[in-house]
């Protein structure tokens, strides 16, 4: 079996964060689920164009099955533990895609956490 995941770049102007995340996010609702990225987003208190950068890859081999969150969880202890944890993951793909962020369309939204 072989797990899906993204490692995930948010940028805004000169602030970055960076997580993993289930499958491959294609755009900022895919995001909304992941607290690291909910955290770096409510610090933006004004319109702005945010740019995210995913690279897919597989862990394992076999049948395709998407990552959940627990597995995303443990992605995150390793490649803490171990910087080099992506390097034995088989990278599929590279994505971009923007988005403009606008504090006062979100006024009274509840997140939900990840």
């Amino acid at each position: 079996m072989s797990l899906l995941f993204s490692h995930v770049t948010v940028k805004v102007n000169d602030c970055t964060v960076r997580f993993f995340a289930c499958g491959i996010p294609k755009e900022s609702t895919d995001l909304e689920n992941y607290v690291m990225y909910n955290q770096f987003i409510e610090d933006i208190c004004e319109e702005t164009e945010v740019c995210v950068h995913t690279d897919s890859y597989l862990y394992g081999e076999g049948f395709l099955n998407v990552a959940t969150p627990t597995e995303i969880a443990y992605f995150t202890i390793r490649h803490s533990d171990d910087p080099t944890f992506l390097e034995r993951c088989k990278k599929i793909s590279s994505s971009d895609f923007k988005f403009t962020h606008c504090p006062e369309e979100l006024f009274g939204q509840d997140f939900i956490q990840m």
